[in-house]
């Protein structure tokens, strides 16, 4: 094999060795290439398939409980200056708390509730929103409507934290909608039809 530019030694004399070492046991056959996917035990490549992997292993999501909130960078080893929530300063900093339990969280939640004119619970977590909202859901249209609420207002609720941590601007206005609403009709009262 010639390279461009000789390895000498040290770092890259022995990357070079575990390379060669790797390449020892390839075999390369004068075949069509396929692409192959092992990490969902199915061999078939698939964008979807690549996607749903790393939705499940390295996204961080509400679901999850991933995002960095002050608990979980605790319990990751990483020194926080403190673990209390920077909102309220009364309770630990969980992502229950931030979203469904502190006293700005709550009270943003009963805001949507009334805008929304229905009667919402006060969560204790992501899964409870969750079953509140396909209990509401009695069509596939207000089941979108009331789903993109409650994310929406969690996404609200996670960068007002962040403005209080980070210090950041507001956030800018984006209305980026797929489907085709009367915003005048939403803002009045979104989930109904």
């Amino acid at each position: 094999m010639r390279w461009i530019r000789q390895v000498t030694g040290g770092v890259a004399a022995f990357q070079m060795a575990q390379l060669q070492d790797l390449l020892a046991t390839v075999q390369v056959r004068d075949l069509p290439d396929k692409w192959r996917w092992e990490l969902n035990g199915s061999l078939e490549f698939s964008v979807a398939a690549v996607r749903a992997h790393l939705d499940a292993s390295t996204l961080p999501t509400v679901a999850s409980n991933r995002l960095p909130t002050r608990l979980n960078l605790e319990h990751k080893g990483i020194d926080v200056d403190t673990i209390m929530c920077p909102v309220c300063q009364r309770d630990v900093e969980s992502l229950a708390h931030i979203l469904f339990k502190c006293e700005v969280a709550i009270a943003v939640w009963g805001r949507v509730a009334n805008w929304c004119d229905v009667y919402m619970l006060v969560f204790d977590s992501y899964g409870e929103m969750t079953q509140w909202v396909d209990a509401q859901s009695n069509t596939n249209d207000r089941r979108v409507n009331v789903d993109a609420v409650c994310c929406i207002t969690m996404w609200v609720l996670w960068n007002f934290r962040n403005s209080m941590v980070f210090g950041d601007p507001k956030p800018k206005k984006d209305i980026n909608s797929k489907h085709d609403r009367n915003w005048n009709a939403w803002m009045i009262c979104p989930l109904r039809n």
